[in-house]
């Protein structure tokens, strides 16, 4: 196929001679000559390997919560993703460091901590936070007040309930009925005017607690 040739030359009175030569011709471009389109299945740059600064940091625990001695393995997730340059400090909230990526630690107290995480690279750094729950003795207050005739509200207080789950059980300490009797808040109506002590048990994760409220009604 001959080459295609846009030849851009100026009239010679009302003669305009473009002359087909293999050679180029002043002022004429071969289409042959232009760059190639891309193709379809041409390749996409690779991915950046994340070197640049640092956006955000989300850092979570595993477990969350627990009984002391409670093990627990931290995980980072920074963005741009990568680890070139990229340090690490993690504050456990029990006045111990870490610099490693995914350390883990141990609890040996009951407490509620905060650990923190501060990440940095190519001059920039992100934090996050994450709570870690370690229980120890399950422990329960209770309280109670008359409402009205010969009836009484009653309210138990666990010191902690695994995964926020907790069971109750009441004895009242007298005849009578009344609402609730497997929550931490029941009603009770006597049936006869005195004083009585009732009794909860609290039960969570395989630990009991019990405690004790005397009310009198008249």
């Amino acid at each position: 196929m001959m080459p295609r040739l846009r030849c851009r030359l100026p009239l010679q009175g009302a003669v305009l001679a473009c002359v087909l030569l293999a050679l180029a011709v002043p002022g004429c471009k071969n289409d042959d000559d232009q760059p190639a389109a891309p193709t379809a299945g041409a390749s996409a740059p690779p991915p950046s390997n994340g070197g640049g600064g640092i956006v955000r940091a989300l850092c979570s625990s595993d477990p969350v919560e627990g009984f002391a001695p409670l093990t627990v393995t931290f995980h980072p997730d920074v963005a741009p993703q990568g680890d070139s340059g990229l340090t690490y400090l993690w504050d456990f909230g029990d006045g111990t460091t870490s610099t490693a990526t995914r350390p883990q630690h141990v609890y040996s107290g009951s407490g509620t901590r905060t650990v923190r995480l501060t990440a940095s690279r190519a001059g920039t750094t992100a934090n996050c936070t994450t709570t870690v729950y370690v229980y120890g003795d399950l422990s329960a207050t209770c309280r109670s007040q008359p409402i009205g005739g010969n009836s009484a509200h009653f309210h138990v207080l666990p010191s902690f309930c695994v995964a926020d789950e907790c069971q109750y059980e009441w004895d009242f300490g007298g005849a009578g009925s009344g609402t609730g009797g497997s929550g931490a808040r029941p009603d009770f109506t006597y049936s006869a005017s005195g004083t009585y002590t009732a009794t909860a048990t609290v039960s969570t994760a395989k630990q009991t607690a019990t405690c004790r409220t005397t009310v009198t009604v008249p």
